[in-house]
């Protein structure tokens, strides 16, 4: 089994809300594909995400779609992380991959 989180950016770069059903939209993409997803956490509690460019700090507000799966699903969010760096005005899309081991 391997999971995949997709770290979800709340927010443009101009700090201008995305938009709800940009939102639901790629959830509901992704529970199509994956036939399942967690969202943590709730939208109404945000989870920060910190990184430094050009030697600013820069905090983010996101959500993190996590995805189980028994097969590979590499390319198609190599892929899928492109549309959502346009879909979300972004420089980048955060993806990582963990094993994963259902008890």
């Amino acid at each position: 089994m391997l999971q995949y989180e997709i770290y979800v950016p709340l927010n443009y770069g101009n700090g201008q809300p995305i938009e709800e059903a940009l939102l639901n939209q790629t959830k509901e993409e992704l529970v199509c594909k994956f036939q399942g997803l967690t969202v943590y956490p709730p939208a109404l509690a945000p989870a920060e995400g910190f990184w430094v460019q050009q030697g600013q700090m820069i905090l983010d507000e996101i959500i993190i779609l996590r995805v189980i799966t028994r097969e590979d699903a590499d390319e198609f969010l190599i892929s899928y992380k492109e549309v959502l760096e346009r879909r979300f005005q972004q420089d980048e899309v955060l993806v990582v991959k963990y094993p994963a081991q259902i008890l």
